[in-house]
């Protein structure tokens, strides 16, 4: 009876120490510098190109995992990305209006085995207009496209 008693606790031991083993995973970021020039850090920025961001995996728990890192740009609509890049950080140019939904995908192997990690929602960006600065005491240029196949420049100060 004892025997079977200490098989039990043991067997408890070892399931309760499994139990409690951390996994690796990720916390990753979405920031950029504000027009203030603060760093500012969100999951979805709403505004005019150009915009820049940075992104950060920001692996967890890691141990004798190798991580292996995908970044994945889908513009709305699309199905499959227009980039991927393989990076733990990276960062990208928003130049074009549209809404553009930004996933980290990391799968963390060690041998044989493999900890896929997804986001749960993705970061996302929506470009609604880009910001073109005129200044009063730049010469502007006027463009008349006629009939013929001859363009007229003139320069207006």
């Amino acid at each position: 009876m004892n025997r079977i008693f200490t098989l039990l606790i043991a067997l408890c031991y070892s399931l309760v120490m499994a139990a409690q083993q951390v996994l690796p995973t990720a916390t990753p970021t979405m920031t950029y510098v504000d027009e203030d020039g603060a760093e500012v850090s969100e999951s979805q920025y709403d505004g005019s190109a150009p915009f820049k961001a940075t992104f950060k995996a920001g692996p967890e728990n890691v141990g004798n995992y190798t991580p292996l890192y995908e970044w994945r740009f889908t513009k709305a609509g699309d199905s499959t990305p227009f980039l991927v890049r393989y990076d733990e950080n990276t960062t990208y140019d928003f130049n074009e209006s549209g809404s553009y939904s930004i996933e980290l995908r990391v799968s963390f192997v060690q041998g044989t085995d493999t900890i896929a990690y997804e986001m749960d929602q993705p970061f996302s960006v929506t470009i609604s207009e880009s910001k073109l600065e005129v200044h009063d005491n730049a010469p502007r240029m006027v463009l008349s496209l006629m009939a013929s196949p001859v363009c007229r420049m003139a320069f207006i100060t």
